[in-house]
Protein backbone atom coordinates (compact mmCIF):
# COMPACT_ATOMS: atom_id res chain seq x y z
CA UNK A 1 0.00 0.00 0.00
CA UNK A 2 1.33 3.60 -0.87
CA UNK A 3 1.56 6.10 1.18
CA UNK A 4 2.34 9.96 1.42
CA UNK A 5 4.20 10.92 4.99
CA UNK A 6 2.48 13.90 6.32
CA UNK A 7 3.96 14.24 10.00
CA UNK A 8 7.76 12.33 10.81
CA UNK A 9 8.63 12.03 14.67
CA UNK A 10 9.72 9.75 17.06
CA UNK A 11 9.54 8.29 20.67
CA UNK A 12 11.52 6.55 23.42
CA UNK A 13 9.77 3.59 24.34
CA UNK A 14 11.21 1.17 27.50
CA UNK A 15 14.66 3.15 26.42
CA UNK A 16 13.98 2.16 23.08
CA UNK A 17 13.92 4.69 20.00
CA UNK A 18 11.02 4.26 17.52
CA UNK A 19 10.32 6.20 14.34
CA UNK A 20 6.52 7.61 14.29
CA UNK A 21 5.23 7.97 10.49
CA UNK A 22 2.19 9.87 10.03
CA UNK A 23 0.11 10.16 7.07
CA UNK A 24 -2.34 9.32 4.18
CA UNK A 25 -2.84 6.07 2.07
CA UNK A 26 -3.85 5.59 -1.78
CA UNK A 27 -7.66 4.14 -0.16
CA UNK A 28 -7.89 7.01 1.91
CA UNK A 29 -7.34 6.03 5.58
CA UNK A 30 -4.86 7.42 7.60
CA UNK A 31 -2.19 5.14 8.57
CA UNK A 32 0.95 5.40 11.48
CA UNK A 33 4.25 2.79 11.08
CA UNK A 34 5.60 2.55 14.13
CA UNK A 35 9.44 1.54 13.27
CA UNK A 36 12.57 0.13 15.25
CA UNK A 37 15.55 2.51 14.37
CA UNK A 38 19.01 2.96 16.35
CA UNK A 39 21.14 5.89 15.67
CA UNK A 40 25.02 6.37 14.99
CA UNK A 41 27.09 8.09 13.16
CA UNK A 42 30.96 7.37 11.96
CA UNK A 43 34.50 7.71 13.43
CA UNK A 44 37.84 6.96 11.40
CA UNK A 45 38.83 3.46 11.76
CA UNK A 46 41.83 4.62 12.96
CA UNK A 47 40.30 6.13 15.70
CA UNK A 48 38.15 3.14 16.92
CA UNK A 49 40.54 1.54 19.69
CA UNK A 50 40.87 5.50 21.52
CA UNK A 51 37.32 5.24 21.19
CA UNK A 52 36.16 2.89 22.80
CA UNK A 53 38.82 4.21 26.10
CA UNK A 54 36.60 7.03 26.02
CA UNK A 55 32.94 5.31 25.76
CA UNK A 56 31.15 2.60 25.32
CA UNK A 57 29.12 1.55 21.79
CA UNK A 58 28.31 -1.15 19.38
CA UNK A 59 30.51 -0.53 16.02
CA UNK A 60 30.24 -2.41 12.37
CA UNK A 61 32.24 -2.60 9.63
CA UNK A 62 30.99 -0.27 6.50
CA UNK A 63 32.55 0.10 3.05
CA UNK A 64 32.48 4.14 3.52
CA UNK A 65 35.22 6.69 3.27
CA UNK A 66 35.39 10.01 4.35
CA UNK A 67 36.66 12.68 1.82
CA UNK A 68 40.48 12.56 2.46
CA UNK A 69 40.10 8.64 1.42
CA UNK A 70 40.24 7.46 4.88
CA UNK A 71 38.46 4.35 5.68
CA UNK A 72 35.47 4.75 8.62
CA UNK A 73 33.24 2.49 11.05
CA UNK A 74 29.65 3.12 12.05
CA UNK A 75 28.73 3.47 15.93
CA UNK A 76 25.54 2.43 17.06
CA UNK A 77 23.58 3.50 20.07
CA UNK A 78 20.35 2.93 21.48
CA UNK A 79 18.87 6.45 21.82
CA UNK A 80 19.40 9.89 19.65
CA UNK A 81 20.39 11.92 22.54
CA UNK A 82 23.52 9.48 23.49
CA UNK A 83 24.60 10.82 19.97
CA UNK A 84 25.52 14.06 21.32
CA UNK A 85 26.74 12.86 24.40
CA UNK A 86 29.44 11.08 22.41
CA UNK A 87 30.36 13.78 20.24
CA UNK A 88 31.00 16.25 22.42
CA UNK A 89 33.27 13.84 23.98
CA UNK A 90 35.09 12.30 21.10
CA UNK A 91 35.85 16.01 19.58
CA UNK A 92 37.49 17.11 22.79
CA UNK A 93 40.06 14.31 22.41
CA UNK A 94 40.19 15.28 18.73
CA UNK A 95 38.43 12.19 17.19
CA UNK A 96 36.26 13.70 14.03
CA UNK A 97 32.47 12.34 13.52
CA UNK A 98 30.89 12.13 10.71
CA UNK A 99 27.26 12.54 9.99
CA UNK A 100 26.75 12.96 13.76
CA UNK A 101 24.80 16.14 13.14
CA UNK A 102 21.75 14.66 10.95
CA UNK A 103 18.44 14.38 12.65
CA UNK A 104 17.57 10.87 13.90
CA UNK A 105 14.37 10.69 11.98
CA UNK A 106 15.74 12.41 8.61
CA UNK A 107 18.48 9.40 9.23
CA UNK A 108 15.93 6.78 9.04
CA UNK A 109 14.18 8.64 5.77
CA UNK A 110 17.14 9.07 4.02
CA UNK A 111 18.61 4.99 4.72
CA UNK A 112 15.15 4.12 3.60
CA UNK A 113 15.57 5.95 0.26
CA UNK A 114 12.35 7.66 0.98
CA UNK A 115 11.60 11.31 -0.30
CA UNK A 116 7.78 11.89 0.82
CA UNK A 117 5.95 9.15 -0.62
CA UNK A 118 6.66 5.56 0.76
CA UNK A 119 5.23 1.60 0.04
CA UNK A 120 4.22 0.38 3.61
CA UNK A 121 4.04 -3.72 4.04
CA UNK A 122 2.63 -5.67 6.77
CA UNK A 123 0.06 -6.43 9.17
CA UNK A 124 -1.52 -4.12 10.69
CA UNK A 125 -4.59 -3.22 13.60
CA UNK A 126 -7.49 -0.37 13.56
CA UNK A 127 -6.73 2.99 15.88
CA UNK A 128 -8.75 5.12 17.33
CA UNK A 129 -7.23 8.55 15.85
CA UNK A 130 -5.59 6.72 12.60
CA UNK A 131 -7.32 3.96 10.23
CA UNK A 132 -4.14 1.64 10.80
CA UNK A 133 -1.29 1.38 13.00
CA UNK A 134 1.58 -0.64 11.36
CA UNK A 135 4.48 -2.21 13.60
CA UNK A 136 8.03 -2.78 11.83
CA UNK A 137 6.79 -3.03 8.56
CA UNK A 138 8.57 -3.05 5.73
CA UNK A 139 8.97 0.03 4.48
CA UNK A 140 9.92 1.25 0.92
CA UNK A 141 10.76 4.02 -1.44
CA UNK A 142 7.28 4.83 -3.74
CA UNK A 143 6.24 6.82 -6.52
CA UNK A 144 2.85 9.10 -5.63
CA UNK A 145 1.47 12.43 -5.36
CA UNK A 146 -0.74 12.56 -2.49
CA UNK A 147 -4.72 13.64 -2.16
CA UNK A 148 -4.27 14.96 1.24
CA UNK A 149 -7.61 16.11 3.42
CA UNK A 150 -7.11 19.69 4.12
CA UNK A 151 -9.04 21.42 6.57
CA UNK A 152 -9.26 25.24 6.97
CA UNK A 153 -10.14 27.03 10.18
CA UNK A 154 -10.67 30.91 11.19
CA UNK A 155 -11.89 32.15 14.70
CA UNK A 156 -14.26 35.33 15.87
CA UNK A 157 -13.53 37.53 18.69
CA UNK A 158 -14.35 40.86 19.85
CA UNK A 159 -11.89 43.71 19.41
CA UNK A 160 -9.39 42.67 22.09
CA UNK A 161 -9.31 39.05 21.15
CA UNK A 162 -10.38 38.58 24.67
CA UNK A 163 -13.83 36.54 23.83
CA UNK A 164 -14.21 33.86 21.33
CA UNK A 165 -17.35 34.53 19.53
CA UNK A 166 -17.06 31.48 16.82
CA UNK A 167 -15.11 28.69 15.11
CA UNK A 168 -15.52 27.70 11.63
CA UNK A 169 -14.48 24.41 10.09
CA UNK A 170 -14.49 23.87 6.46
CA UNK A 171 -12.76 20.28 5.33
CA UNK A 172 -13.85 17.85 2.74
CA UNK A 173 -17.45 19.11 2.20
CA UNK A 174 -18.13 19.93 5.33
CA UNK A 175 -18.50 23.66 6.26
CA UNK A 176 -19.99 24.74 9.54
CA UNK A 177 -19.74 27.51 12.47
CA UNK A 178 -19.66 26.67 16.16
CA UNK A 179 -20.95 29.97 17.26
CA UNK A 180 -22.12 31.24 20.79
CA UNK A 181 -25.78 31.91 20.09
CA UNK A 182 -29.20 30.55 21.11
CA UNK A 183 -30.90 30.80 17.58
CA UNK A 184 -31.11 28.19 14.77
CA UNK A 185 -28.26 29.44 12.06
CA UNK A 186 -27.71 27.91 8.85
CA UNK A 187 -24.34 26.41 8.32
CA UNK A 188 -24.04 26.47 11.90
CA UNK A 189 -23.60 25.02 15.11
CA UNK A 190 -25.12 26.65 18.10
CA UNK A 191 -23.45 25.99 21.73
CA UNK A 192 -24.52 28.54 24.97
CA UNK A 193 -20.94 28.79 26.64
CA UNK A 194 -17.36 29.40 25.26
CA UNK A 195 -15.84 26.20 26.92
CA UNK A 196 -18.64 24.94 24.59
CA UNK A 197 -16.99 26.35 21.44
CA UNK A 198 -13.36 24.83 22.05
CA UNK A 199 -15.05 21.35 23.08
CA UNK A 200 -17.66 21.44 19.86
CA UNK A 201 -14.30 22.37 17.54
CA UNK A 202 -12.04 19.36 19.61
CA UNK A 203 -14.89 17.28 18.98
CA UNK A 204 -15.01 17.74 15.04
CA UNK A 205 -11.49 18.43 14.09
CA UNK A 206 -10.84 14.91 15.32
CA UNK A 207 -14.02 13.37 13.57
CA UNK A 208 -12.83 15.23 10.28
CA UNK A 209 -9.49 13.60 10.80
CA UNK A 210 -7.56 16.12 8.29
CA UNK A 211 -3.96 15.87 6.98
CA UNK A 212 -3.40 19.56 7.15
CA UNK A 213 -4.71 22.77 9.18
CA UNK A 214 -4.64 25.78 7.30
CA UNK A 215 -5.71 29.16 7.84
CA UNK A 216 -4.62 32.88 7.45
CA UNK A 217 -2.26 34.42 10.06
CA UNK A 218 -3.28 31.01 11.68
CA UNK A 219 -0.80 30.31 14.16
CA UNK A 220 -0.40 33.95 15.55
CA UNK A 221 -3.37 34.48 15.94
CA UNK A 222 -6.23 31.89 15.81
CA UNK A 223 -4.37 29.14 17.54
CA UNK A 224 -2.78 30.90 19.64
CA UNK A 225 -6.00 32.21 20.78
CA UNK A 226 -7.44 28.60 20.63
CA UNK A 227 -4.65 27.07 22.94
CA UNK A 228 -5.37 30.27 25.57
CA UNK A 229 -8.91 29.27 25.56
CA UNK A 230 -8.39 25.62 25.62
CA UNK A 231 -6.04 25.96 28.79
CA UNK A 232 -8.57 28.28 30.53
CA UNK A 233 -11.69 25.72 30.49
CA UNK A 234 -9.41 23.16 31.15
CA UNK A 235 -9.95 21.46 27.71
CA UNK A 236 -7.27 19.28 26.36
CA UNK A 237 -5.11 20.43 23.79
CA UNK A 238 -4.83 17.45 21.25
CA UNK A 239 -5.88 17.88 18.16
CA UNK A 240 -3.02 15.89 16.61
CA UNK A 241 -3.79 11.82 15.25
CA UNK A 242 -2.00 11.17 19.23
CA UNK A 243 -2.88 11.76 23.02
CA UNK A 244 -0.13 14.01 22.73
CA UNK A 245 -0.29 17.63 23.46
CA UNK A 246 -0.55 20.09 20.48
CA UNK A 247 2.61 23.14 21.14
CA UNK A 248 2.97 26.69 19.55
CA UNK A 249 6.07 28.45 19.13
CA UNK A 250 5.50 31.92 18.90
CA UNK A 251 8.30 34.00 17.50
CA UNK A 252 8.55 37.74 17.74
CA UNK A 253 11.30 37.93 15.27
CA UNK A 254 10.67 39.36 12.01
CA UNK A 255 13.00 36.93 10.71
CA UNK A 256 11.60 33.41 12.24
CA UNK A 257 7.56 32.34 11.30
CA UNK A 258 6.37 30.93 14.41
CA UNK A 259 5.55 27.07 14.23
CA UNK A 260 2.86 25.00 15.37
CA UNK A 261 2.98 21.22 16.33
CA UNK A 262 0.32 19.17 15.90
CA UNK A 263 1.42 15.12 16.52
CA UNK A 264 0.12 13.16 12.84
CA UNK A 265 -0.94 16.53 11.53
CA UNK A 266 0.80 19.24 9.36
CA UNK A 267 -0.33 22.98 10.15
CA UNK A 268 0.61 25.26 7.53
CA UNK A 269 -0.19 29.35 7.30
CA UNK A 270 -1.36 30.97 3.90
CA UNK A 271 0.81 34.02 4.71
CA UNK A 272 3.83 31.52 5.21
CA UNK A 273 2.91 29.40 1.87
CA UNK A 274 2.33 32.53 0.49
CA UNK A 275 6.39 34.01 1.17
CA UNK A 276 8.14 30.88 1.20
CA UNK A 277 6.93 30.24 -2.80
CA UNK A 278 8.05 33.92 -3.64
CA UNK A 279 4.11 35.05 -4.70
CA UNK A 280 4.61 39.28 -4.05
CA UNK A 281 1.60 41.10 -2.86
CA UNK A 282 0.97 44.58 -1.95
CA UNK A 283 0.16 43.57 1.90
CA UNK A 284 -0.59 40.00 2.96
CA UNK A 285 -3.79 40.72 4.14
CA UNK A 286 -6.99 38.17 3.48
CA UNK A 287 -8.39 40.66 1.63
CA UNK A 288 -5.80 41.48 -0.46
CA UNK A 289 -4.61 37.61 -1.52
CA UNK A 290 -8.83 37.25 -2.26
CA UNK A 291 -9.20 40.32 -4.29
CA UNK A 292 -5.70 39.61 -6.42
CA UNK A 293 -6.60 35.73 -7.06
CA UNK A 294 -10.43 35.32 -6.66
CA UNK A 295 -11.74 38.86 -7.31
CA UNK A 296 -13.78 38.61 -3.84
CA UNK A 297 -14.10 40.38 -1.01
CA UNK A 298 -14.96 39.93 2.59
CA UNK A 299 -18.08 41.05 3.71
CA UNK A 300 -16.59 43.64 6.63
CA UNK A 301 -12.96 45.21 6.41
CA UNK A 302 -11.28 48.03 6.77
CA UNK A 303 -11.26 50.42 9.75
CA UNK A 304 -14.85 48.99 11.04
CA UNK A 305 -13.93 45.32 10.96
CA UNK A 306 -13.93 44.94 14.63
CA UNK A 307 -17.28 47.05 14.64
CA UNK A 308 -18.85 45.12 12.63
CA UNK A 309 -18.22 41.32 13.65
CA UNK A 310 -19.16 42.59 17.72
CA UNK A 311 -22.48 44.35 15.78
CA UNK A 312 -23.24 40.82 14.09
CA UNK A 313 -22.64 38.65 17.04
CA UNK A 314 -25.07 40.99 18.84
CA UNK A 315 -27.50 41.64 16.92
CA UNK A 316 -27.65 39.35 13.70
CA UNK A 317 -25.77 36.12 14.23
CA UNK A 318 -26.57 34.57 10.84
CA UNK A 319 -24.31 37.32 9.17
CA UNK A 320 -21.31 36.51 11.67
CA UNK A 321 -21.51 32.57 10.44
CA UNK A 322 -21.46 33.68 6.99
CA UNK A 323 -18.52 35.96 7.25
CA UNK A 324 -16.54 33.33 9.49
CA UNK A 325 -17.34 30.81 7.06
CA UNK A 326 -16.42 32.37 4.13
CA UNK A 327 -12.96 33.64 5.37
CA UNK A 328 -12.49 29.61 5.72
CA UNK A 329 -13.92 29.37 2.14
CA UNK A 330 -11.37 31.80 0.58
CA UNK A 331 -8.35 29.88 2.27
CA UNK A 332 -8.91 26.75 0.37
CA UNK A 333 -10.00 28.89 -2.94
CA UNK A 334 -6.59 30.36 -3.18
CA UNK A 335 -4.67 27.67 -2.49
CA UNK A 336 -6.33 26.20 -5.08
CA UNK A 337 -6.09 28.13 -7.42
CA UNK A 338 -2.35 29.35 -6.53
CA UNK A 339 -1.63 25.40 -6.70
CA UNK A 340 0.24 26.40 -3.17
CA UNK A 341 -0.63 23.08 -1.05
CA UNK A 342 0.28 20.93 -4.15
CA UNK A 343 3.63 22.44 -4.78
CA UNK A 344 4.45 22.22 -0.97
CA UNK A 345 4.13 18.73 -1.54
CA UNK A 346 6.03 18.16 -4.45
CA UNK A 347 8.92 20.33 -3.20
CA UNK A 348 8.61 17.61 -0.17
CA UNK A 349 8.51 14.65 -2.79
CA UNK A 350 11.80 16.65 -4.43
CA UNK A 351 13.52 16.97 -1.63
CA UNK A 352 12.66 14.55 1.13
CA UNK A 353 11.83 16.96 3.67
CA UNK A 354 8.39 17.43 5.63
CA UNK A 355 5.78 20.27 4.57
CA UNK A 356 6.61 22.58 7.15
CA UNK A 357 10.09 22.30 6.12
CA UNK A 358 10.71 22.19 2.26
CA UNK A 359 11.26 25.93 2.54
CA UNK A 360 14.73 25.62 4.39
CA UNK A 361 17.13 25.53 1.03
CA UNK A 362 20.21 24.51 3.01
CA UNK A 363 18.75 21.34 4.76
CA UNK A 364 17.28 20.54 1.29
CA UNK A 365 20.24 20.73 0.03
CA UNK A 366 21.62 18.71 2.64
CA UNK A 367 18.96 15.68 2.35
CA UNK A 368 19.94 15.68 -1.55
CA UNK A 369 23.38 15.70 -1.11
CA UNK A 370 23.83 12.90 1.82
CA UNK A 371 21.95 10.70 -0.22
CA UNK A 372 23.82 10.80 -3.27
CA UNK A 373 27.21 10.96 -0.96
CA UNK A 374 26.61 7.52 0.45
CA UNK A 375 25.72 5.75 -2.99
CA UNK A 376 29.07 6.95 -4.15
CA UNK A 377 30.22 5.40 -0.87
CA UNK A 378 31.58 8.68 1.06
CA UNK A 379 30.65 10.09 4.30
CA UNK A 380 30.37 13.75 5.09
CA UNK A 381 31.81 15.60 7.99
CA UNK A 382 29.52 16.68 10.70
CA UNK A 383 28.83 21.02 10.75
CA UNK A 384 31.29 22.10 13.78
CA UNK A 385 29.81 23.30 16.91
CA UNK A 386 30.04 27.22 16.66
CA UNK A 387 33.40 28.54 18.11
CA UNK A 388 33.33 30.98 20.80
CA UNK A 389 34.16 34.48 19.55
CA UNK A 390 34.78 33.14 15.84
CA UNK A 391 32.75 34.93 13.29
CA UNK A 392 30.92 33.81 10.11
CA UNK A 393 33.17 34.35 7.07
CA UNK A 394 30.58 35.03 4.24
CA UNK A 395 30.19 37.11 1.16
CA UNK A 396 32.47 40.60 0.96
CA UNK A 397 30.28 43.47 2.18
CA UNK A 398 31.67 46.96 1.37
CA UNK A 399 31.33 49.43 4.33
CA UNK A 400 29.25 52.15 3.83
CA UNK A 401 30.13 55.87 3.22
CA UNK A 402 27.61 57.82 5.18
CA UNK A 403 26.76 60.76 3.17
CA UNK A 404 24.13 61.88 0.90
CA UNK A 405 24.12 60.81 -2.20
CA UNK A 406 22.21 60.88 -6.02
CA UNK A 407 21.21 58.20 -8.54
CA UNK A 408 21.56 55.13 -5.95
CA UNK A 409 21.67 51.67 -8.27
CA UNK A 410 21.15 48.35 -6.22
CA UNK A 411 21.94 45.64 -7.38
CA UNK A 412 21.04 42.06 -5.20
CA UNK A 413 21.79 38.72 -7.61
CA UNK A 414 19.22 36.39 -6.90
CA UNK A 415 20.58 32.61 -6.03
CA UNK A 416 24.22 33.76 -7.09
CA UNK A 417 25.90 31.14 -5.14
CA UNK A 418 24.03 27.99 -6.23
CA UNK A 419 24.81 29.79 -9.67
CA UNK A 420 28.51 30.24 -8.54
CA UNK A 421 28.37 26.46 -7.24
CA UNK A 422 26.62 24.68 -10.74
CA UNK A 423 29.13 26.84 -12.89
CA UNK A 424 32.17 26.07 -11.40
CA UNK A 425 31.25 22.53 -10.24
CA UNK A 426 32.40 23.30 -6.36
CA UNK A 427 31.58 20.23 -4.52
CA UNK A 428 33.12 18.91 -1.35
CA UNK A 429 33.76 15.77 -2.78
CA UNK A 430 35.88 17.53 -5.69
CA UNK A 431 38.03 19.67 -3.19
CA UNK A 432 41.79 19.10 -3.75
CA UNK A 433 43.76 20.35 -0.86
CA UNK A 434 46.86 22.05 -1.36
CA UNK A 435 46.18 22.01 -5.13
CA UNK A 436 49.76 23.41 -7.15
CA UNK A 437 47.68 23.88 -10.32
Amino acid sequence: MRGFIVYPTYRIVDGKAKVYLFGRLENGESFLSINDFRPYFYIKKSDLSKARELEEFEAEEVRLKDFGEKEVVKLIFNIPTEISHTRKLFEKSSITCYEADIRFVMRFLMDKDIMGSLKVEGDFKKGKAVGRIYENPLISPAEWFPKLKICSIDIETDSKANKLYAVSLVCDGYKKVIIRSEKHLKNAISVETEKQVVETFREKLLELDPDIIIGWNLIDFDLKILRDKFRLHKVPFDLGRTGWDCKLRIESSFFKDSSADFPGRMVLDGIHLMKSSFVRLDDYKLETAAQTFLGEKKSFSGETKSEDIEQAFKNDPQALVDYNLKDSQLVLKIMEKTGLIDLTVQRSLLTGLSLDKVKASIASLDSLYLRELKKRGYVAFSVEHEREGQRIIGGYVQEPKPGIYDYILVLDFKSLYPSIICTFNIDPLSFVPDCKG
